[in-house]
């Protein structure tokens, strides 16, 4: 009777087993070329018929914690799998950068992939400058794993020319700079685009937890930026979105369900952009802690280029009495946006279509330089949508609005108490009879068939 010697991969299946090639799953000794061996294997099968249609494999980590150094993935078809990022780790041997990278190799174009990572921890140390990073490759899946830097971690993640790629139930932490970048590398085929964080923590990263550069398309949607950013400015803090690619294509940054706490410097930041079209959606977000100048930061571009956010239904506060600032030059629009101190400059206010359905609780609206409206006139102008200071030096009755446009938005702030708004047939107010204003109230009126409704009041 002969026995046959039954390997890992034979007992999991499909799989190229890293102890079948030799790794040390105790830690002890360095795995490099062992795991590196596995992932060879696969690679060598790719465009073969088994162990699938187009070749390739799953590299497997059973429970346990391998020492390595620098991993490189440059076929497609192939993933890594391990049982649990607690129980499955991957522990950086030394000075590696990065500690895996997954890469085409082809800088004239993106190479498709079709690959996953699942469920393992990836952990630097020794001056790893990079724990993951994945370059110009399109469909891939990282799922349940965790990327832990250090203090000699410059990004955790690097995302360069990446198309097609997502992250789920992950946490990304600790690093000098940025615990994941997004970013375009010049010279290549490509930018970054439709990238997507479902469910993610990322926090710790010292300059920004995310920062996101000429990037087409992203989305982060659940997400939890915390402890990021370590000097109280507006460049440090838990993201920046700066999409100002040369190449013309119309970016789409969407921030839904997002969660912003403990972070130095601002919880968003937006950057320029060159395009004609497209912004940051920040949706559903909350932010709150932190030694936060600005909940949301939307930065002044430079000559030619745009800086442009929209926020719905968001609450920023506790910042340093500056919760939303859009800069001069920017542009964007915020409905129901709650605990908000909102700031404009004297040039970005003219760019806004919208400001609606603020519920300011006790927080002051500031408007700095931005309409005011025309002294002590009944029937002053307002020849576009924003704010407008009611500043008469003058006890004042308003009477109506001239030069407005149907399905305009109003938010008067008051400055003082020498304006009343009279109610009548072109000015109708929510109680029906006139209202004497008081410093720092707002009302918010909508332009509807030639007449002024009164949308909400918020007494300061």
């Amino acid at each position: 009777m002969s026995l046959t010697k039954v390997s890992y991969s034979m007992i999991k299946g499909a799989v190229y087993n890293v102890l079948d090639y030799g790794a040390d799953p105790t830690g002890t000794n360095n795995s490099t070329a062992a795991i590196q061996a596995a992932i060879d294997a696969a690679a060598a099968t790719v465009g073969t018929p088994l162990p699938s249609a187009s070749g390739g494999g799953v590299v497997y980590f059973p429970t346990g914690v391998y020492l390595s150094g620098a991993l490189n993935i440059t076929s497609p078809f192939i993933s890594l799998q391990g049982d649990g990022p607690t129980a499955s780790q991957i522990q950086s041997s030394g000075i590696v950068n990065p500690l895996l990278k997954v890469s085409s190799g082809n800088p004239s174009s993106p190479a498709t992939f079709n690959m996953f990572i699942r469920d393992l921890k990836f952990i630097g140390g020794g001056a790893a400058n990079n724990i993951l990073m994945i370059e110009n490759i399109a469909w891939f899946h990282v799922q349940n794993c965790w990327f832990e830097g250090d203090n000699s971690t410059v990004t955790t993640v690097a995302l360069p020319e990446c198309l097609v790629g997502t992250f789920e139930n992950c946490i990304i932490r600790q690093a000098t700079g940025y615990a994941v970048h997004i970013y375009e590398n010049v010279g290549y085929g490509s930018q970054p685009n439709m990238l997507t964080f479902n469910t993610c923590n990322i926090y710790r990263g010292e300059t920004f937890g995310l920062f996101a550069e000429n990037v087409n398309q992203l989305a982060l949607n659940n997400c939890g930026f915390e402890v990021s950013g370590n000097v109280a400015d507006t460049n440090h803090g838990g993201i920046h979105i700066k999409n100002a690619s040369p190449d013309g294509l119309a970016p789409g940054v969407v921030l839904h369900g997002c969660w912003f706490e403990s972070n130095i410097g601002v919880n968003i930041r937006v950057s320029e952009r060159s395009y004609t079209s497209g912004a940051t959606f920040i949706h559903e977000c909350n932010g709150i802690g932190g030694n936060v100048v600005y909940g949301v930061y939307v930065a002044t571009p430079s000559p030619g280029n745009r800086s442009t956010a929209h926020i719905y239904d968001s609450s920023f506060q506790n910042a340093t009495s500056r919760d939303i600032f859009f800069d001069t030059g920017t542009s964007g629009s915020i409905y129901n946006s709650i605990y908000a101190t909102i700031l404009l400059s004297s040039t970005s206010v003219n760019a806004f279509p919208y400001f609606s359905g603020y519920s300011l609780s006790s927080a002051e609206l500031q408007s700095f330089g931005s309409n005011i409206l025309t002294d002590n006139s009944t029937t002053p102008s307002v020849p576009r949508a924003g704010i407008y200071l009611a500043s008469n030096t003058s006890a004042t009755s308003i009477t109506n609005f001239a030069d407005g446009v149907e399905g305009q938005v109003l938010m008067i702030n008051a400055t003082n108490g020498n304006t009343t708004l009279v109610n009548s047939a072109s000015l109708r107010l929510a109680s029906a009879t006139n209202k004497t204003m008081a410093t720092r109230d707002v009302i918010q009126l909508v332009k509807q068939s030639g007449v002024w409704y009164q949308m909400s009041y918020s007494t300061n």
